[in-house]
């Protein structure tokens, strides 16, 4: 009867009554009672989330626990999901498991803690179990993360952080834990403070006291920067670092750190290892193989302001000692491979300053020189330079340890190691832009084989190549096995044409095989065996045929047949967004393949195309026709709409081919396709541009080749689209079926591109995701790259996101590849978006710099000899009206340093206009310096 009580006790949810009783059974009778509270918890997971079936929870969580005779069973009871949001108390826990023996409450302590964060288990139940088993504390993740909330939330009367960690007997346990965990640290930087009373100045009074041990803090810091992380973690350690206030002794214990810190760790962390490095350097307590060690990493970082720091940093230590040039000269000629041009123009400055400190090749014998690699014996002078090989002894001597030279002749190994030197900056001079590389050759005295830059060949991608669509499975296992990595994870036109023509194949042989085959596939399918409580798969497939799985589930009967022969007929798509067209006519043809499917069967698709870009020969539809003739099927409505939009009409000769064969068929299909071949197509309509806020977008007037016998959800396609009226209801963001849409309407891109002009625009404007990934589809479909591509491309350039961008730059080159680039009108359309305020000059560097580092420098100077005039009579314009000039400034010297590369590398000459009235300022910003190199390119004579 006890199990009887216990259940009833813990169904009211009466958790002492339910202590009570657990407390009088043994562990036999517990385990009896394990069944019932199993069947209770199964049954509240499917009740409706209520306070009458949350007020057993409680109870419940206490009761398994207990009863629960093994550590495991008893850890994963605790920890379950289900018992999250309403469980017992820790100190309830906690007496009811009070009772088990040492070694089982340590056994449940160490599975508890070893559970992810995520689970949440109270500190106060983990905490209370180490002390009731004796038990080592753990140094887990959930641990960890729960000692030290619970440490920072404590006030204990108002103590302080130090007062309260004084008192704790795992301090230094819990604090070597921290530098172990990978994760805890993001997740409680948020208590460590600032000011007095925070964690860092605490931890670092204790370890003033000597309750921590300091040198193991201090390593711990550094031994976990230098293993890496998050940016927030690392700034965790860094500021306890510097917390810590290392003496000049312990900082020169770890130079070997600082140089790994200073190359490889995140900008912060990089930043605190330089200047510690910096201050030994100028105190003369750093080796030039050192400084010059060091100095490889940092200039081949990306943070200018570190690289520039370091260029600072060499200049100073070289001018104070110039005998350290031939190791230190080298050093900073690894700059001259830097992205930006203006860390390499000072690099080189420096070089040019220094480089007369280097021996020429016929130095005078007798002279000491520094060898190449004169510090690596270690010896250091009493002011701190880098004693020289081949001393001169007190009878005028030269020694001749470690020296390659002989008595009397100590320069010999300097000028050896001079040459290398001058033969290391002329290898790194070739890595310096164009225009920079010939002042090297000419400071550095080399021979180069002509007077101008060598220009180079634009690269371009791989123009895309179309390719055949491969017949449709022939076995219903390899259909299976295609359809299955569609519904996964998506698939292109032909993967997704070739399964949708597989299923109306098979369906139309042997349905029952085919869902049979099919069974496995949709086994976890939203509508498949759907609960009742839920809404019905006819309703939600009304919002979107799913791609497939519309098809799918009319095979599977999990939608009626009433509402697939509506939808066939009258379509579901409600509203009158922009892609309304588009969606309308691709979701006609799925909802017909659907009906059909269960209504009368076609024996294949018409519409299926024959190459992946949606394009569909015209004799393999009349071969297709010939045969629904022969079988007397009858055609889909809307998947022989889909199939003339499809067919190829650009070969006059093959057109009238198939026009002839087609009328022969005497079948009105046939009729229809010999007089759509026989027209002239495929026509685009007129367009016009049209402002909405800082947006430049386009007005497509009516195509009437689109209207009349096609069906009625075609029909939109040829319809007028408005700027203004169509700000209807949309649910088509972020869906997957935009990648079909250039393959509706193939040959015709910029009708799909005027209809997306808007979303690409969002990405630059409103700063949204993944809007601009459909543009390189764009790029690779068929027909005339106009206006409303053009119109893409630019936004897309300027997206807030690096995706969005690299897409916009893969369509730019893909069009350039393929001819279809006119860069005059994409750089007016940038220069327009920017006067309005709809692209930021920023991005559009990044995004012009990243297309010219892939080798098409020709092809960016021509986008941005269209785009940089504007821009440079907007300074000019601002100048002139006594602005501060900030807004026309900020992003041109970017655009101007690409524009300025790819003209060295491309060859290109000429004027351009505002741009000596530029070059001309006073001053040295970065405008007016880049501005200067790019007339110097264009003005210089081209190569013989």
């Amino acid at each position: 009867m006890s199990d009887e009580a216990l259940l009833k006790a813990v169904r009211a949810g009466r958790t002492v009554e339910a202590t009570g009783l657990l407390d009088g059974m043994t562990d036999a009778e517990r385990r009896a009672c394990l069944p019932a509270l199993k069947e209770l918890r199964k049954e509240l997971r499917s009740a409706p989330w209520n306070a009458a079936s949350r007020v057993a929870h409680p109870a419940l969580h206490a009761a398994g626990a207990a009863c629960h005779t093994g550590a495991a069973g008893a850890a994963t009871w605790i920890a379950g999901v289900d018992m999250r949001w309403s469980q017992a108390s820790p100190g309830v826990l906690l007496h009811v498991l009070g009772d088990r023996e040492s070694d089982w409450l340590a056994d449940l302590t160490h599975r508890l803690a070893a559970r992810p964060v995520t689970s949440r288990l109270p500190f106060a139940l983990l905490s209370g179990l180490v002390g009731l088993s004796g038990c080592e504390v753990p140094t887990t993740d959930a641990y960890v993360r729960g000692w030290f909330e619970h440490m920072g939330a404590s006030r204990n009367g108002g103590r302080s952080v130090a007062q309260r960690l004084r008192k704790e007997p795992h301090l230094s346990v819990m604090i070597g834990a921290l530098f172990e965990s990978l994760e805890v640290t993001g997740q409680i930087s948020w208590l460590f403070g600032d000011g007095p009373g925070s964690w860092y100045n605490a931890l670092a009074e204790l370890a003033e006291e000597g309750v921590l041990d300091r040198k193991v803090l201090v390593d711990a810091c550094v031994a976990r920067l230098l293993r890496g992380g998050a940016p927030a973690d690392q700034r965790v350690f860094l500021r306890l670092l510097s917390s810590l206030a290392l003496t000049r002794a312990e900082e020169r214990e770890r130079s070997a750190d600082w140089t790994a810190l200073a190359c490889q760790a995140v900008p912060s962390v990089a930043w605190h290892a330089q200047s510690v490095l910096a201050s030994f350097a100028l105190d003369g307590e750093l080796t030039p193989g050192q400084l010059a060690e060091m100095s490889s990493g940092v200039l081949f970082r990306t943070e200018k302001k570190l690289v520039r720091a370091q260029l600072v940093l060499l200049g100073k230590v070289l001018k104070r000692d110039p005998s350290t040039a031939d190791v230190l000269l080298p050093a900073v000629a690894e700059a001259f491979g830097h992205e930006d041009t203006d860390v390499q123009e000072r690099a080189l400055k420096l070089v040019e300053r220094h480089v007369t400190a280097l021996p020429g090749p016929n130095r005078t014998p007798g002279t000491t020189g520094l060898s190449a690699s004169a510090d690596t014996d270690g010896t250091t002078g009493a002011d701190g330079t880098t004693g020289t090989v081949g001393t001169t002894g007190t009878d005028g001597t030269v020694g001749t340890a470690g020296s390659a030279g002989t008595a009397g002749s100590a320069g010999t190994a300097g000028s050896a190691g001079a040459n290398s030197a001058r033969e290391r900056l002329g290898e790194l001079a070739a890595d310096l832009s164009p225009g920079l590389r010939l002042r090297a050759q000419r400071v550095l005295g080399i021979e180069a084989p002509g007077s101008a830059a060598t220009v180079q060949e634009d690269v371009l991608p791989p123009v895309p190549r179309r390719e055949r669509l491969a017949p449709a499975p022939e076995s219903v296992a390899e259909l299976a096995e295609e359809v299955s990595a569609i519904l996964a994870s998506g698939g292109g036109v032909a993967a997704f044409e070739r399964a949708l023509d597989g299923l109306v194949r098979h369906a139309h042989r042997d349905r029952e095989a085919l869902a049979e085959a099919l069974g496995p596939v949709v086994a976890r399918c939203w509508w498949k065996d759907r609960d009742p409580r839920y809404p019905s798969a006819d309703r939600i497939f009304r919002e979107s045929p799913n791609g497939l799985e519309v098809v799918l589930a009319a095979l599977f009967e999990q939608v009626d047949t009433d509402t697939l022969y509506t939808a066939a007929q009258q379509g579901t798509t409600s509203g009158n967004c922009h892609h309304s067209a588009l969606s309308r006519a691709f979701e006609a043809r799925l909802w017909e393949a659907a009906y059909r499917l269960r209504a009368e069967p076609m024996p294949f698709l018409l519409a299926t195309p024959s190459w992946d870009t949606g394009l569909l020969e015209p004799e393999e539809l009349v071969e297709r026709l010939t045969e629904y003739r022969r079988l007397d099927a009858r055609p889909g409505t809307a998947d022989f709409a889909q199939a003339l939009l499809r067919v190829r009409r650009d070969d006059p000769a093959v057109s009238a081919a198939a026009a002839a064969r087609a009328r022969s068929l005497g079948s009105p299909e046939g009729y229809r396709l010999s007089q759509w071949l026989s027209s002239e197509g495929p026509l685009l309509p007129t367009s016009r541009r049209r402002t909405s806020g800082a947006r430049v977008l386009l007005e497509l007037g009516e195509l009437q080749e689109i209207q009349g016998h096609f069906p009625t959800e075609f029909r939109p396609l040829g319809r007028p689209l408005t700027v203004f009226k169509d700000h209807w209801y949309c649910r088509h963001w972020g869906v997957t079926d935009r990648q079909h849409w250039p393959a509706v309407v193939p040959g015709r891109r910029e009708l799909v591109a005027a209809r997306l002009l808007r979303d690409i625009s969002t990405a630059a404007i409103e700063d949204t995701r993944m809007d601009a990934m459909t543009l390189p589809l764009l790029a690779e479909a068929d027909g005339p790259a106009g206006e409303a591509l053009h119109l893409c491309v630019a936004y897309g350039l300027g997206a807030r996101h690096p995706e969005d961008r690299l897409s916009a730059v893969d369509a730019l080159l893909v069009l350039a590849a393929r001819g279809q680039l006119d860069a005059g009108r994409l750089g007016a359309d940038i220069g327009e978006l920017v006067g309005r305020g709809a692209l930021k000059k920023s991005r559009l560097a990044e995004s012009i710099r990243t297309a010219a580092a892939t080798g098409a420098y020709a092809t960016v100077w021509s986008v941005l000899r269209g785009l940089l005039p504007d821009l440079l009579a907007g300074l000019a314009a601002d100048g002139a009206g006594g602005g501060s000039g900030g807004g026309a400034v900020r992003g041109l010297g970017e655009l101007l340093a690409v524009a300025a590369d790819c003209a060295e590398r491309s060859g290109a000459h000429g004027d351009l206009p505002h741009l000596p009235e530029t070059a001309e300022r006073h001053g040295s910003s970065r405008v007016v310096t880049q501005a200067r190199r790019l007339r110097t390119a264009l003005t210089r004579e081209a190569a013989a």
